[in-house]
């Protein structure tokens, strides 16, 4: 079968307008990449366009991830899929209850999801650990017995990505190896970021309020040692250092590089997001 990019460039390009949210598509063949283009806008405020290279979050496609290392581990031995949850979390609250790892991969466990519940809107934005998320549902009641019936559960798969973590010792992105990934998507994995700590009078010196375009403000704050940052009418969230004068989210792929002026005075700041650069100058 022949792959024509010119038809898949015009079916795509009638579907994504530029100025309507779009989306990344690369399409392979036998192994290859025959065709790799955005469409469309990533941030509609901002007007920055998608390129094929963006990452995306892509909430629950994670789950087949996480299911096929569940079932890669009891190929190997390492776990049953009727074993009980206590026997990996023996802390969890299970009120006499057999929850066993079919239950949690058939979305049949009884346990409250935690999306369901009214406490996770508030935090959805938040960087959260495993415990953390798992402490938040975990002494909820039951919604029905355990094998009862089918209900769509997000909860189950937290618990299974810590089951992942406790059985074979590395996370469910570290499971499948960075190598196979980079042949995959002809692109390798980043590093991750790790924070560092500040003083805090370097980083009054980074707060304020910073100009991307008329009306659009993104501002910089820090309270009890943390770094937040928000932009006109979107939700604030946390940053972190990297360096001195460089700054990134967890909850979105960017990076704030501070700008100075030649007396040493911050001046402005640059957003490094999805390829682009967009610059701020301080006002505030």
């Amino acid at each position: 079968m022949t792959i024509n990019p010119t038809s898949i460039d015009a079916m795509l390009s009638e579907r994504y307008k530029p100025d309507e949210p779009g989306a990344a598509v690369i399409v392979c063949q036998e192994g290859a990449i025959v065709f790799r283009k955005g469409y469309g806008l990533a941030n509609l405020e901002l007007n920055v366009p998608i390129e094929p290279h963006m990452v995306f979050r892509i909430g629950s496609v994670t789950k087949q991830f996480t299911a096929v290392a569940i079932l890669l581990l009891y190929e190997e031995g390492k776990l049953d899929l009727q074993e009980p949850l206590e026997r990996f979390l023996p802390d969890y609250p299970t009120r006499g209850k057999t929850i066993t790892v079919e239950h949690l991969l058939t979305h049949s466990s009884g346990i409250r999801s935690y999306t369901d519940m009214p406490e996770w809107m508030p935090l959805m934005r938040k960087d959260l650990k495993v415990e953390e998320l798992i402490a938040l549902f975990k002494d909820q009641p039951m919604d029905f017995e355990p094998g009862e019936r089918w209900q769509y559960n997000n909860s189950g798969y937290i618990l299974l990505g810590a089951i992942l973590e406790k059985v074979s010792g590395i996370t469910v992105q570290r499971r499948f190896s960075p190598v196979e990934v980079d042949v995959k998507t002809d692109k390798p994995l980043p590093a991750e970021r790790q924070a560092i700590e500040l003083e805090a009078s370097a980083l009054e010196r980074y707060a304020g309020k910073y100009e991307l375009a008329p009306g659009v403000v993104f501002t910089i704050l820090f309270r009890e040692g943390k770094g937040f940052a928000q932009m006109t009418g979107q939700p604030e969230i946390e940053i972190f250092a990297e360096k001195p004068g460089w700054f990134f989210a967890k909850v979105v792929d960017a990076q704030i590089e501070i700008k100075e002026d030649d007396l040493g005075a911050v001046s402005g700041l640059v957003i490094h997001q999805g390829g682009n650069d967009l610059p701020a100058k301080k006002v505030g």
